[in-house]
């Protein structure tokens, strides 16, 4: 068969596929370390593909079908200038602080959701390897919308480590907490991602209303259509919220919303 052919039966057979792209040899290459169907389990979950001298063509079509496994919760790396190998996507996870969070994730999230958590990671790991991660972005957002680009933008930013996590331990503390109670917050914090700005204990008011008046400055030089920035806080920095929103310039419209779980949370919207 050819590399095509051998790919598709390969990814058939195949469950959590984390891909490789070489191009040191003649030869098309699966080097099998990964769960199979009947549930087997081994020590590693990695795939090796060897593109050896595939054609553009074969590489191509070789990246649409890669693409495809995104539905599959799959992540998935493909090298087509084979400039570097990497491991997996545990080699990111290997991290303690990606683990640690990963782990952390895992059942509280919506699996897709989940699951581009991992990808966001592991985009940011290359990122700090040098290797493009355009395509697996563009994956991402193709098969997930704008709830999967907001999600690997939470995740290359840092937020669910500083802001979101502890979120959830705090609100965790209640009595009778569920994980809903966390997920409406969520809904709302990734509802509005483009447009927020997660205040945490090393933003004082004042830099908040520097931060609120330079993007404010910075969507009317560039002619945004929604002109809005959203605020979100728990804990401590409620008090930096209401400090900078009762400074703030009139020609803004200020649209807060307080609740108190077991901590007080605030989030506010400023349209200008």
């Amino acid at each position: 068969m050819g590399l095509i052919a051998d790919l598709k039966l390969y990814l058939a057979e195949k469950l959590d596929v984390h891909l490789t792209a070489l191009n040191k040899s003649k030869k098309h290459v699966f080097k099998n370390t990964v769960k199979a169907k009947k549930g087997a389990t081994v020590n590693q979950n990695v795939t090796v593909l060897n593109l050896g001298q595939a054609t553009k063509q074969e590489k191509e079509e070789a990246l649409k079908l890669l693409a495809d496994s995104f539905k599959k919760g799959d992540v998935l790396f493909l090298d087509d200038e084979s400039r570097q190998l990497v491991s997996s996507v545990e080699a990111a996870e290997s991290r303690e602080s990606e683990g640690s969070l990963v782990n952390f994730f895992r059942g509280k999230l919506a699996t897709r959701d989940w699951q581009i958590l991992r990808t966001g990671l592991y985009i940011e790991f290359l990122v700090t390897q040098g290797i493009p991660t355009k395509e697996i972005r563009e994956g991402v957002i193709r098969n997930h919308g704008l709830r999967g680009k907001n999600l690997l933008n939470l995740a290359a930013a840092g937020h669910f480590t500083s802001h979101i996590k502890p979120l959830y331990e705090e609100l965790s503390k209640a009595p009778g907490f569920t994980d809903n109670v966390f997920y409406e917050e969520f809904e709302r914090i990734l509802k509005e991602m483009p447009f927020a700005i997660f205040v945490n204990n090393t933003i004082t008011p004042d830099q908040l209303t520097d931060m609120i008046k330079e993007r404010a400055e910075a969507a009317m030089a560039y002619s945004v259509d929604r002109r809005k920035i959203y605020v979100h806080a728990w804990g401590s920095n409620v008090r930096t919220v209401d400090v900078c929103l009762a400074g703030l310039d009139k020609k803004y419209k200020i649209t807060a919303s307080k609740r108190i779980e077991v901590i007080a949370i605030v989030d506010a919207t400023i349209e200008f």
